[in-house]
């Protein structure tokens, strides 16, 4: 579910963007760059539970891809949620990527959160499916299965939480550098003037 949270907040921050007035360009870049940031650790989820999804399929059912609904429900899902950044890539000015694909992430997060999470369970669809539910809930996943999964998943939310926050940090600067605000980084006092010393007997052995 850390791709889905992610994708929410990504979701939120290009909300921001649009709530942002346009005299402020620096502040609405400033959620561009956040909503950018918290959708790419969300897509870098969403391959790695599709890869790992598939070798869970190989191992439990002999085959890496069933077709199971819940399978083809979140490629499609996760096709969509690579479509933004197919629509970042398509526009060279940055109002016009930033404005465009926040616009298609939230109309597009309906149908995603859908796919993910109301598909595959809905009665029709779920009694064709080969995946289990309700491990967690159930209390199917205890012990120290359950400790390592934990401790796993505490470590992965504090390794995304310091990339996205490093990957903001990245966003900012680039677009600062490209409007010529990084000339002098932390308004920090300019480097003094070195002065090389010359030797007084050698120069006024030249002027003679």
């Amino acid at each position: 579910m850390m791709q889905l949270g992610y994708m929410a907040v990504g979701a939120f921050f290009c909300l921001m963007f649009f709530l942002t007035p346009a005299a402020n360009p620096r502040e609405r870049m400033i959620w561009d760059s956040r909503a950018e940031a918290a959708l790419e650790m969300s897509l870098i989820f969403v391959v790695l539970t599709l890869l790992t999804g598939m070798i869970f399929s190989d191992a439990e059912w002999g085959a890496y891809w069933q077709w199971d609904p819940r399978q083809y429900s979140y490629l499609i899902a996760g096709l969509m949620f690579a479509a933004y950044f197919a629509i970042r890539a398509a526009f060279p000015d940055a109002e016009r990527r930033a404005s465009h694909s926040a616009a298609y992430m939230l109309t597009a997060i309906a149908p995603i959160v859908f796919l993910v999470l109301v598909f595959p369970y809905l009665p029709s669809i779920k009694k064709e499916s080969l995946h289990p539910t309700g491990s967690i809930l159930d209390g199917q996943i205890k012990g120290q299965y359950l400790y390592v999964m934990l401790s796993v998943l505490t470590l992965v939310t504090w390794l995304t939480v310091w990339l996205y926050r490093m990957r903001v940090r990245a966003n900012q600067m680039e677009f600062e550098l490209d409007n010529g605000q990084l000339e002098n980084p932390g308004n920090a006092p300019a480097p003094a003037r070195v002065v090389r010393p010359v030797s007084l007997s050698h120069a006024d052995g030249e002027q003679g």
